[in-house]
């Protein structure tokens, strides 16, 4: 283990014009994704957010059930101030990262004692096409977040040891309270920082040392209890659809190595690896025998931690930092989230990046060491430049990555063929081509995904829409039936009743139920479905030849959704035109 060094130089203006460059290739490489729709969990947040009364109600559980203040704030500023173009979200989404950037490369050129070794680091940790999903999404921005100030955090727990002043630990516990209100996985702050003052060579025993570990233990702490006051899921068990509800959580825990090796392979070799809405289902998405030697693998990395602590450090250091940073996600623990996704490596990477700058630091010792043998030159150089190309080939898997971004269906066509059982991609693809008038392949989609995962929700609510299309009442009652079974809260749910209500009016004497149905969509103004609501509603008391109500409801949603006004007002117009000639006498 290497001595407490002295601060860490400075900045100068190669520095500086070199983070820069950095910044502006991260801004290419991420360019295409500016235009991306917003997509799944963004309109699942607005949508919560909009019910919101106050900024307060940040701090209770989001739409998934987990505790993420920073990131509702942040929606709730979209939904009070109007959501921007498309331009405008991504340059924020983006600014966020490049800012996180920033932040890490403050904190490698710090832990590498070297601004040029840090900026290394930086640029393998920001230009890897697994945090494309971060740099693009508007729902990944709180990860950015989380890092921006995950790394001060970790450099002012370091200069309260430089400085022995409680200044900088006070605000290494803001800057850890503020990176978990905002990413969950900054859990991983504190065992961080313990494992970097190992690297440091300090005594963890130590009075001073167990003063710091217990400010920011206390902190975590406080973290949790507010987490669990607002009510907010220990675990995903009951919401999250990647997995069988049925799966017992020993075969979760069984195939936590295997998920770990998912992410570590998606970092080091991304090429049609690459997850963002993944699912897992025992005996089908690994075979067995892979299973067994996940568990190898991480028994290798564990040993390595200890094999290079004296000889490579900084290999050590990383290595124990990827396994700490995953630990929050890795299902070892089976708090069922997950499965694989790529921006649960946006922590851990830290770590492998400083792995492979030991690595390339230790060839370099080695080629300085053994000038005189041509081999030994052959063999640092070959290796050095394969790490090069590898890294090139892998930084430019960034830019099309991003692009698919554009293209909902291709995006999740690629994550559909990274492997076997993705029937949460099916049910994507199946849903996006029922929109565009592809029924007959959706179908075919939808029954595979079904076939796979007769649990999900959403499959059932698609296989609905097809047989309404197919014009079996029947069959689409029953998935719809299916899906409310199984979701109680949310889009999904209020899409589903809205469906079935528009079934059930069809029968005289099902409207009550049908009417039951779309009062409880329309007692939540802030439905993504209120308006359809609305005109369903309208339909239903027309059947029932009452006009009165019918022109109420639509004078109502008029007062509700002014947006709708060009849609609503030719209505509103006939209908009462119609109530006129029909009863002349009546002054609507």
């Amino acid at each position: 283990m290497t001595a407490t060094p002295a601060p860490t130089a400075p900045w100068n203006r190669s520095e500086v014009i070199l983070l820069g460059c950095l910044l502006a290739l991260i801004w290419l490489l991420a360019r295409p994704g500016m235009t991306a729709p917003l997509l799944l969990d963004d309109h699942e947040t607005l949508s919560h957010v909009s019910s919101f009364q106050s900024w307060r109600d940040a701090l209770k559980p989001d739409c998934f059930g987990v505790f993420r203040p920073v990131k509702g704030l942040l929606f709730y500023h979209f939904h009070l101030h109007g959501i921007p173009p498309l331009p405008t979200i991504h340059s924020l989404v983006l600014g966020a990262y490049l800012l996180a950037t920033i932040s890490i490369h403050c904190l490698f050129r710090h832990l590498l004692g070297c601004w040029r070794w840090g900026l290394l680091a930086s640029f393998l940790w920001a230009t890897s096409a697994t945090q494309t999903s971060t740099a693009v999404w508007l729902s990944c921005i709180n990860i950015s977040v989380a890092i921006l100030f995950a790394c001060p955090a970790i450099l002012f727990h370091q200069r309260s040891w430089h400085r022995q002043t409680s200044r900088s630990l006070s605000l290494a516990c803001v800057f850890l309270l503020l990176s978990l209100a905002s990413y969950e996985t900054a859990l991983c702050i504190a065992p961080a920082c313990l494992l970097i003052d190992r690297f440091r060579g300090r005594n963890l025993l130590s009075k001073p040392a167990l003063a710091r570990y217990l400010a920011l233990g206390t902190t975590t702490l406080a973290y949790l209890a507010l987490r669990a006051s607002s009510g907010a899921h220990h675990d995903a068990h009951a919401t999250n659809v990647g997995f069988d509800p049925d799966m017992p959580a020993w075969q979760l825990v069984a195939s936590a190595p295997w998920l770990l090796w998912r992410h570590f392979s998606m970092w080091l070799m991304p090429f049609g690896r690459i997850e963002f809405v993944s699912t897992y289902i025992w005996g089908l998405s690994a075979p067995l025998h892979e299973l067994a030697a996940a568990w190898g693998f991480l028994i290798i990395l564990i040993t390595t931690v200890f094999l290079t602590h004296k000889k490579a450090p900084l290999v050590s250091l990383g290595i124990a930092l990827f396994l700490v940073a995953s630990f929050p996600t890795s299902n070892l623990i089976p708090l069922w989230v997950g499965p694989v996704e790529d921006y649960y490596l946006v922590f851990p990477s830290i770590g492998l990046a400083v792995a492979l700058v030991g690595i390339a630091r230790k060839i370099i010792t080695l080629r300085k060491a053994h000038r005189t043998s041509s081999a030994a030159l052959t063999f640092s150089t070959s290796l050095l430049g394969s790490l090069l190309l590898w890294r090139m080939a892998t930084m430019l898997l960034f830019w099309p990555q991003a692009k698919l971004w554009t293209d909902p269906i291709q995006l999740f066509v690629r994550t559909m063929d990274s492997r076997p059982a993705q029937f949460n991609c099916k049910t994507l693809i199946a849903r996006e081509l029922l929109l565009g008038g592809e029924y007959q392949l959706s179908k075919e989609l939808a029954l595979e995904s079904i076939r796979e995962a007769p649990w999900q929700p959403s499959t059932h609510s698609v296989l609905g829409e097809l047989a309404i299309q197919d014009g079996d009442d029947a069959l689409a009652l029953t998935h719809f039936e299916e899906c409310l079974r199984r979701v109680e809260t949310g889009n999904l749910h209020d899409f589903a009743k809205l469906r079935r209500a528009a079934i059930l009016m069809k029968n005289p004497l099902q409207r009550d139920n049908a009417r039951t149905d779309l009062l409880e969509i329309l007692s939540r103004p802030a439905s993504d479905f209120h308006y359809d609501a609305t005109r369903v509603l309208t339909s239903l008391y027309l059947a029932d030849t009452k006009p009165e109500k019918a022109l109420r409801t639509l004078e109502r949603s008029l007062t509700l959704h002014p947006e709708k006004a060009a849609d609503l007002h030719p209505v509103i117009l006939n209908l009462k035109t119609t109530m006129r000639s029909t009863n002349p006498t009546q002054d609507p």
